[in-house]
């Protein structure tokens, strides 16, 4: 584990293979980092990219990683004093060269080519995406154990589901796949053929159309100045809708309602990533409060009505959604939308930078919306039992989310590429950069067999061509 070896990114690479190929005349080029790192290290980053820490003991062959610690949730089945890391006998050749380092001075000096991705965090690209192919190898057998004896997700057949919400950004990607199925009858309102804040109405509707499952996904959303500005109707509003709802939805023997909320319920310093747990424990977000507490209460009445009345009424909580019907508004958006449209305002400018707020160093998590339609559709099909024990009574809502975060600045530069923006990227940070993290500890939901498939670039990808085909209705 003493080798030292000089390790660069494939992507690297094939740019400096791709720079030398545009020469005039061929040429012989060093690729390499020009930095070294021993196998042990290289060990320890990737560990450590799990919440393990390692010492080490031994020399040679008998050298062994041994666990120190364990912090986060990604290596549940280690526990301190475990040995995790040995030299297998057969590939272990004392002879073999001990340090190999390249000198990339001429690729750098003739072509203008430096590798731009470390090995820190190519180690954290490696690991993550061994651990996303592991977790989706486990949801699958999750998957197959439950279609076994234990039936983990029930029959849908014949249901009439109401969406309340069905023309917002997560209720019409819900319905988009819930009508892809063609084996449940959809039940849809909109808001002037039902007040959703008139009691009344919403118990008259529940009264007469015989409804078997609920999603509830209509809210008074909006961003920060709007939350500021009318705080009383985003608390009163949104408690009434989830209030009218969940109530009639009782009172007509719906048994089965999801309720869809929001991670602002957590604390402003809650621990990162926030666990569902982290819920009433701190001061929330001044700025969203009202906004918030509709949300807890939305979820304290389902447990309230699941503990009274025995009904299945469940709630998931969102991390930040982008993607299809995103709100574009230049002034009020959210800042992947915000960013795609100023990135492509700026490409058809031809505008030669484009000023981001903040340092870019805040790190963020994003869902694609057709993702968080697919998790809230798998936490309502998931047999009650299954449900049960993994949540508690009084703490039942599921976190939704990837589990993998990204800065600011890899978000704006992977939206520049996708839009194929030219210009410069500068990053203003005389301008406030807000919470340093917000990620979702999405343990509960990844028991339950479920994990987001739209990497943020696919994502990203497909939202600007949705942009690209609606934006007339973003004109201004």
């Amino acid at each position: 584990m003493d080798s030292l070896r000089d390790w660069g990114h494939a992507k690297d690479y094939v740019k400096m293979q791709w720079m030398m190929l545009q020469q005039e005349q061929p040429e012989d080029f060093v690729i390499a980092t020009g930095v070294q790192y021993s196998v042990r290290q290289f060990v320890e980053m990737a560990a450590a990219q799990l919440g393990i820490k390692l010492r080490f003991e031994g020399t040679g062959v008998e050298e062994k990683g041994i666990v120190v610690s364990v912090t986060g949730h990604d290596a549940p089945g280690v526990k301190p004093g475990d040995v995790i890391i040995a030299v297998d006998p057969r590939y272990f050749r004392p002879a073999e060269v001990e340090t190999l380092l390249g000198d990339p001075t001429k690729a750098h000096e003739k072509l203008g080519w430096k590798p731009e991705i470390t090995l820190r965090e190519m180690v954290s690209e490696m690991v993550a995406n061994d651990l996303e192919a592991a977790k989706k190898t486990l949801s699958a057998e999750i998957s197959r154990l439950r279609r076994g004896d234990r039936a983990g997700v029930i029959s849908m057949s014949k249901q009439r589901i109401f969406i309340a919400g069905h023309r917002g950004m997560v209720g019409s990607a819900i319905r988009r796949q819930l009508e892809q199925r063609g084996d449940v009858e959809l039940v849809l309102r909109t808001r002037d053929e039902l007040n959703l804040l008139d009691s009344r109405a919403v118990h008259d509707f529940f009264a007469s159309e015989s409804i078997d499952q609920v999603y509830l996904a209509a809210a008074k959303v909006g961003g920060i100045v709007a939350n500021n500005t009318y705080p009383a109707d985003f608390i009163y509003q949104n408690m009434m809708i989830e209030s009218n709802i969940i109530h009639a939805a009782h009172q007509n023997d719906v048994n089965k309602l999801l309720f869809l909320g929001s991670s602002c319920i957590y604390p402003k310093l809650a621990k990162q990533p926030m666990a569902e747990s982290e819920l009433l424990q701190g001061t929330l977000e001044p700025t969203n409060e009202p906004y918030a507490i509709a949300k807890i209460a939305g979820i304290k009445l389902c447990e309230s009505y699941n503990r009274q009345y025995g009904r299945d009424y469940r709630s998931v909580m969102p991390t930040n959604l982008y993607g299809p019907h995103d709100n574009f508004h230049p002034s009020n958006s959210h800042v992947i939308p915000a960013l795609l449209r100023r990135f492509h305002e700026a490409t058809a400018q031809n505008a030669p930078d484009v000023v981001v707020w903040g340092s870019g160093t805040p790190m963020r998590e994003f869902l694609h919306v057709d993702d968080m339609a697919a998790a809230s559709i798998h936490v309502m099909e998931l047999a009650h039992e299954v449900w049960l024990e993994n949540t508690q009574p009084m703490l039942s809502h599921i976190n939704v989310g990837t589990g993998v975060d990204c800065t600011i600045r890899e978000l704006a530069q992977t939206i520049a590429k996708v839009v194929g923006y030219k210009g410069r990227v500068v990053f203003d940070a005389s301008k406030p950069d807000g919470t340093p993290r917000k990620l979702l500890d999405v343990t509960r939901l990844h028991q339950l067999g479920w994990y987001h498939e739209i990497s943020l670039e696919a994502g990203l990808a497909s939202t600007y061509q949705w942009f690209l085909e609606n934006q007339d209705r973003f004109r201004g």
